[in-house]
């Protein structure tokens, strides 16, 4: 387990202690994603570097708080029964504090000056709880994000959205498609939503945020052992190349 100074789990799904918790981080605004992060750290530790690096550069003032909210092991025993139902098994699943740190380890590493703080939701979305901090707490929601969620119109709503000042919605590197992406609604009530493919938007290096092959391009922290998620500076054959997009596709289909 490594200790960063800069994270916090709250790892009570209580809607309450939740804000406790980030009031005694000085929390005032946040910039959040959500999501159930069974995934290898492999293909879900890039694609949540690179969204809040993105909202970092576009949207968050120095003062934000970045929080990563996950289903709970109560709602992923829920979720794993719905897709039960549907004929789908999702396999073995992380606790959720296993979950937790496999992202938020390396947002605490890639952003040092911003408190990284992860919390919990026993529902199947986090809908609840954002309503709950929108209404009942002065913390300022700002930037909700999401991948594969919101990015076309057959795309599952972005849950939670209407509780934020600015939605923004990542396709996948490779368009797959998330684990729930079958439990969730669509509806025509999308205004707010801003799609940016992250292939194709340019970070402060002048390269984009990632490559197709899900890789972050963007600059990373030094000494702090991101550079696993970047490129290897011997770059790979193509063959290798679509051997690993090939198991990108199956692992986010199947999770």
């Amino acid at each position: 387990m490594v200790a960063v100074d800069n994270l916090k789990i709250i790892e009570s799904s209580n809607k309450d202690e939740i804000f406790q918790g980030l009031a005694e981080r000085g929390a005032n605004s946040l910039c959040i994603t959500n999501g159930t992060y069974v995934a290898p750290a492999a293909f879900v530790v890039p694609t949540t570097l690179a969204g809040f690096q993105f909202i970092k550069d576009r949207k968050a003032t120095a003062q934000e708080c970045f929080v990563v909210a996950l289903n709970s092991d109560v709602s992923m025993a829920n979720i794993a029964a719905e897709k039960a139902a549907k004929g789908e098994d999702i396999g073995e699943v992380e606790d959720q504090v296993t979950r937790a740190r496999k992202v938020l380890e390396p947002l605490a590493k890639q952003f040092p000056e911003h408190h990284i703080v992860g919390i919990f939701y026993d529902e199947a979305t986090p809908v609840a709880l954002y309503e709950y901090l929108e209404s009942h707490t002065p913390l300022l929601l700002n930037t909700l994000f999401k991948f594969g969620y919101g990015t076309n119109p057959e795309a599952g709503d972005i849950e939670g959205a209407s509780c934020f000042d600015s939605v923004c919605a990542f396709p996948f590197p490779n368009d797959a498609k998330p684990l729930c992406d079958n439990l969730t609604k669509r509806t025509a009530n999308r205004q707010n939503y801003e799609v940016y493919r992250l292939t194709d938007e340019v970070s402060k290096n002048g390269k984009a945020y990632m490559s197709k092959d899900n890789k972050v391009l963007f600059d990373l922290e030094e000494d702090e052992g991101l550079e696993i998620y970047a490129p290897a500076a011997d770059a790979e054959t193509g063959e290798k190349k679509a051997e690993n997009n090939g198991i990108f596709r199956s692992i986010f289909a199947f999770r």
